[in-house]
């Protein structure tokens, strides 16, 4: 399910090195659709184990550009969690990303 929301926040909030929007939304029935669940019951159960797991995902870290002694550290101070929530209202789950995360970083 990581995989999957980061490929449909690239879809959908992000563009162009920045976050568009702090949400991402998929139809319940295409986890079904796309084979990661066979009935609907599962698909919400799973999603709603795989959000408990999502919302529980921290990062931080260093990335290094330029070559030899001209390189430039950019760091992430801050531990973030990358998505803040997450919910299924009339069949559409819905997960919500961190507006505070550089995700271009």
């Amino acid at each position: 399910m990581f995989i999957y929301s980061l490929i449909k926040m690239n879809e959908q909030a992000y563009s162009g090195g920045v976050l568009k929007r702090n949400y991402i939304q998929f139809p319940l029935q295409e986890l079904i659709d796309i084979g990661y669940y066979s009935r609907p019951q599962s698909a919400r159960k799973g999603f709603n184990d795989a959000a408990d797991i999502l919302t529980s995902l921290k990062v931080k870290g260093t990335m290094s550009k330029g070559k030899g002694k001209s390189k430039k550290e950019t760091t992430v101070n801050a531990l973030e969690v990358l998505f803040t929530g997450a919910n299924i209202k009339n069949g559409t789950c819905t997960i919500f990303l961190n507006e505070r995360i550089n995700w271009g970083f």
